[in-house]
């Protein structure tokens, strides 16, 4: 799409959004005159972003959630979307009472936040297509997992209920599928591990099966 035609579509839905939000809040009478006060300002800051090159910080915000979604290598997520998500959590504790007092920096810090939980759950998915397409040389203890719906979100659920250093390992092997020499230099990197040797890499295949071992465990029990 244009740029141009693209940033115009947006100021269109963001007038949307900023109609609906001021309509809601005139007819809210369960809200105190300060909380109103303080969501007139989030949507002017909404207005500032688009609308508003001489305030530098604010105008760059949406250039600034850009570059960080490239930096999660999220390509398929749009900027606009984080900032409306962003926009609707300030109103949502706004109206709850919390207080917002540098909104610029809040709008980086709480965009951050969500793009950085996009980011996870992308790896979640990663892992499990990767697992469903697995080797079964490698991986052949992962047979028992079905490809439907249930299935994957089975094996999701058995994922998050594993140790941190099981899902690390995995997620080397599996979503970035690195050899074990390049997963031992990572451990050494990261002070896990010393040296690269026959039997670091025999311990890191072990430490491999049983954290498959303990997937199909979890996946059993939660099935």
């Amino acid at each position: 799409m244009d740029p141009k035609q693209q940033k115009q579509d947006q100021e269109k839905l963001l007038e949307k959004y900023l109609q609906k939000s001021s309509d809601k809040l005139n007819s809210d009478v369960t809200l105190s005159c300060e909380i109103k006060e303080r969501i007139r300002l989030i949507n002017a800051l909404m207005v500032q972003i688009f609308l508003d090159p001489k305030d530098i910080e604010t105008h760059n915000l949406l250039p600034w959630i850009h570059r960080l979604v490239n930096n999660f290598r999220l390509y398929e997520t749009c900027e606009f979307d984080v900032l409306i998500e962003t926009y609707t959590s300030a109103i949502e504790k706004t109206r709850q009472g919390y207080v917002i007092k540098n909104r610029p920096g809040w709008f980086k810090s709480t965009a951050f936040n969500i793009v950085s939980n996009l980011s996870r759950e992308m790896k979640k998915k990663d892992l499990v297509q990767n697992m469903l397409k697995h080797d079964p040389l490698e991986m052949d203890n992962l047979e028992f997992c079905d490809e439907s719906s249930d299935g994957i979100l089975h094996l999701i659920k058995a994922f998050e209920n594993l140790r941190e250093e099981d899902k690390h390992l995995l997620n080397l092997r599996v979503v970035e599928g690195l050899t074990w020499s390049d997963i031992a230099e990572r451990m050494i990197n990261e002070g896990k591990e010393n040296t690269i040797s026959v039997e670091t890499l025999a311990r890191l295949r072990k430490r491999h099966e049983r954290a498959l071992k303990r997937l199909r465990s979890h996946y059993e029990n939660s099935a």
